[in-house]
């Protein structure tokens, strides 16, 4: 598990050298750096997908990530000419890695490269691995199928433009977390706990997924619960945006395993807040049985969900981290500030920097 990261003259940062938890939600207004945390280890991982052991250096544009040119990802106050994102895992296990500065090349070369351990076995550089982009592919007529994708890489795809199909040869898997059995239906498959979870979503809700044959291409269809009946298949066009973009989330948690690394942008985009506070408590119980999480979010009740779990014992909060990300217009550099409140046993937020999270009680304020 990761438990280090150290990032030199990347976008916006100067310097960020933080420690990190099982499961860490990255929160702050837009524009401040909440990506660039993610973006750092998706660059690692791409540069070493393109060049096994990342010999030619840093790879800035690939299927991951595509952030342009050494001038996009400079920081624009850096005093020397390299660029450093630096990852230690437990175990003595490390990757330290400098790159050369140029400002118009899309490939930065090694200045320095010192891979400590066995870390291209890590799950950032392995199977054990899923990113879902805050851009997802939402309600389509078809979707694609792969194969290689699914059953080789184990993979969603970046977009979730995968889920369809691997749901579908993947329906009878049982969960290797067994806390993720929802209470309204205790069937141990990934087709079942996904409709059972959909359910926080869309209440009632059954996932039905359909190859044609011959053909790489799927389609989605969902159906309904009523009176002790179901309706007829609705293609997915024909319901809830939400449900498309909480398919992706949805069955890589409960697809992991402990030792897995998932990272997720936005994940409670399109989604009511009671389902955005259940995710929070699904990650929770995730993180406390080994899979580490990075998520990045703009959602007080996914935080919520999170701190709930954490009062009810489902998740230790030194298992947790949290990071808020703002900026000083008054300062002499255009650089994040970075904040971390913690919580304690009951759930509760140490303290509330200005900004964080606390737009209902602000209007709540100018209401009254």
């Amino acid at each position: 598990m990761i438990n280090n990261i150290k990032l030199t003259n990347l976008k916006a940062f100067g310097r960020f050298d933080e420690n990190v938890s099982a499961l860490n939600l990255i929160t702050g207004l837009n524009g401040m750096g909440k990506s660039t945390v993610i973006q750092s280890l998706l660059l690692l991982r791409q540069s070493n997908q393109i060049q096994k052991g990342m010999a030619k250096g840093l790879f800035l544009n690939g299927d991951y990530v595509r952030v342009g040119k050494g001038i996009d990802v400079y920081w624009i106050h850096g005093q020397k000419d390299e660029v450093g994102i630096e990852v230690s895992w437990d175990g003595d296990i490390s990757l330290s890695n400098f790159f050369k500065y140029l400002s118009t090349d899309d490939v930065l070369p090694h200045l320095a490269f010192g891979p400590i351990g066995d870390v291209f076995q890590e799950s950032l550089f392995t199977q054990r691995f899923q990113y879902l982009h805050a851009e997802r592919i939402g309600q389509k007529d078809i979707y694609p199928s792969s194969e290689y994708v699914v059953s080789e890489l184990n993979s969603l795809g970046n977009h979730g433009e995968y889920t369809t199909y691997f749901l579908e040869k993947n329906s009878d898997k049982p969960l290797s977390i067994l806390e993720f059995l929802h209470d309204g239906d205790k069937t141990n498959t990934l087709a079942a706990q996904v409709d059972a979870w959909l359910g926080e979503i869309s209440p009632g809700v059954s996932f039905i997924p359909q190859s044609i044959t011959d053909s790489e291409i799927s389609r989605q269809f969902y159906s309904y619960e009523f009176g002790g009946q179901r309706t007829r298949k609705f293609r997915s066009t024909n319901v809830g945006f939400g449900l498309n973009y909480i398919l992706p989330v949805l069955t890589a948690v409960l697809n992991s395993s402990p030792g897995d690394l998932l990272l997720i942008e936005n994940p409670e985009a399109h989604i009511h807040p009671r389902g955005q506070s259940r995710l929070g408590w699904l990650f929770a119980i995730a993180a406390s049985k080994g899979v580490q999480l990075f998520i990045e979010t703009h959602s007080d009740h996914v935080l919520n969900g999170i701190r709930v779990a954490v009062k009810k014992m489902k998740l230790n909060p030194d298992l947790f981290s949290l990071f808020y990300f703002d900026r000083d217009l008054r300062a002499n550099a255009h650089e994040t500030i970075i904040h971390r409140p913690k919580l304690n046993a009951e759930g509760k937020v140490d303290k509330w920097p200005d900004g964080f999270l606390d737009e209902w009680d602000n209007m709540l304020d100018e209401l009254i």
